[in-house]
């Protein structure tokens, strides 16, 4: 069975990024870049992200 992947935007200490749950309490925090390389927060526009870090956030 597959696991639903969820993912948050961010927004007091690292606005315009975005974060997933990695597992327990990581979370991998990274940005998002549309087509023409400019960081983007629409996800329908995301085609590339950047990792910015993985982080204990408990």
């Amino acid at each position: 069975m597959r696991q639903k992947i969820w993912l948050k935007f961010l927004q007091i200490h690292h606005q315009g990024e975005f974060a997933v749950d990695v597992s327990g309490n990581y979370r991998m925090i990274f940005e998002g870049y549309d087509k023409n390389d400019v960081v983007s927060t629409k996800k329908a526009e995301i085609v590339t992200v950047q990792i910015i870090s993985i982080e204990d956030y408990h």
